[in-house]
């Protein structure tokens, strides 16, 4: 490994402000400040997607109420209601519901014709 002087340093910086100067000199003027607007920005957006990103992480992992989590526990449920057979249980019922609402509907419907046909024969009629 070479030795490092502060002669061999001062070479260096000075190396680096005669590029950083030819880099400036060959620049037109206004392109710089432009040029450092824009990396400003961009460092801007950069740091808020990065706290996004934190964000999103956190929900996603998060063990007591993330996204993970979950599905997870809805995994775990729905496989316990599968063993207890309660999701056919769930799908009988749903069935019988459906089916007793439709009676439902049927038997108002009978009765309101009933009386509709009842009201319109006195119309007629008297």
């Amino acid at each position: 490994m070479a030795r490092v002087t502060n002669e061999s340093l001062k070479r260096d910086i000075e190396d680096l402000q005669d590029k950083l100067s030819d880099v400036v000199d060959k620049l037109p003027n206004g392109q710089l400040a432009v040029l450092q607007i824009k990396l400003e920005d961009l460092k801007s957006d950069i740091y808020e997607l990065a706290t996004k990103q934190e964000g999103f992480i956190k929900n996603l992992y998060n063990p007591d109420d993330g996204v993970v989590t979950r599905v997870n526990k809805n995994t775990e449920y729905v496989t316990a209601l599968k063993e207890e057979r309660t999701l056919e249980t769930i799908r009988v019922v749903d069935k019988f519901r459906s089916n007793y609402n439709k009676l439902m509907w049927g038997l108002y419907a009978l009765i309101l014709g009933a009386l509709f046909k009842e009201q319109i024969l006195k119309w007629l009629v008297g």
